[in-house]
């Protein structure tokens, strides 16, 4: 059966309609986690009193965005080298304005308004911080209407810096060498900064930092460059080729996820590994 133009063109331009499927499931889990204490209060059978575990993945979600996320950026990057000879950075960050600036600054541009207008409680600083994709990093008062906004930011630092060093370096061996340090360097440093609080950030301020979750989109662009090696390529079809095998994956994670925080070591290590983990599931 032929495809139609439509299908024909979004696959010719990279399309990958599996992460579309895990997109839904990290939004699932992200909302779950937000609803929890809501469902508790409607349904309280059917959850425990305890929703720290629950919600804790929904993180889990934001770790899979992270991973899909390097993993989409890397491989189009790729693509556009293997069609045109180089990246185009002026193209690149074009798109990815198109695609998020315009829902961000009309939520924003909302809020605003209201914050204006006294209906929400939304401080100028907090605002400003989070124009700006800096709401990872500011001390302004925290804002529950825009506190999912650091995520973005994180994203958003990510599009910035890693396609001038695709473009930089231009040799995939590099590449890979360079996102491979990185994220062993902030899975090393996340562990020092909690144990000596060498930034003195709070809990919120510490986890929502990009210098803290980097890894989790840097494990997916590893797993890119590494599948745009035929030999690893056909290495990870054939470690997921069962049909168990990406459930199975998916269990083991959130598991991991729901586990007490007994021993910071293990906790911190536990987050290296679901990072790792996550993006796996993008290829």
């Amino acid at each position: 059966m032929s495809l139609s133009p439509f299908t024909a063109n979004r696959r010719a331009a990279g399309y990958l309609p599996t992460l579309d499927g895990w997109r839904a499931v990290a939004i699932v889990l992200v909302l779950f986690a937000h609803a929890s204490e809501s469902i508790r209060n409607a349904l309280p059978f059917l959850l425990p009193d305890d929703l720290s575990g629950l919600k804790k993945i929904g993180l889990f979600g934001v770790q899979l965005f992270f991973g899909l996320s390097g993993f989409l950026i890397t491989s189009k990057l790729l693509e556009e080298e293997t069609r045109n000879g180089q990246i185009s950075l002026r193209s690149f960050y074009i798109r990815r304005c198109f695609r998020i600036l315009p829902a961000a600054l009309g939520f924003l541009l909302v809020v605003g308004l209201l914050s204006l207008a006294g209906v929400l409680d939304v401080g100028i600083g907090r605002w400003l911080s989070t124009l700006f994709f800096a709401a990872n990093y500011s001390t302004s008062e925290h804002s529950w209407y825009l506190g999912h906004f650091w995520s973005l930011a994180v994203e958003e630092h990510f599009y910035f810096l890693w396609p001038a060093a695709f473009l930089v370096l231009r040799v995939r061996q590099r590449r890979l060498a360079l996102a491979l340090a990185l994220a062993v360097a902030v899975a090393i440093w996340r562990m020092v900064d909690f144990k000596f609080h060498i930034t003195a950030s709070t809990a919120a301020e510490f986890w929502g930092r990009t210098d803290i979750q980097a890894d989790g989109i840097l494990w997916g662009v590893c797993v890119a460059l590494l599948a745009a090696d035929p030999l690893w390529r056909a290495r990870l079809r054939r470690w997921f080729a069962p049909s168990y095998a990406w459930p199975l994956l998916c269990l083991v994670l959130l598991a991991l996820q729901a586990l007490p925080d007994t021993n910071w070591k293990l906790s911190f290590l536990l987050i290296s590994v679901k990072a790792m983990s996550s993006s796996e599931i993008g290829s």
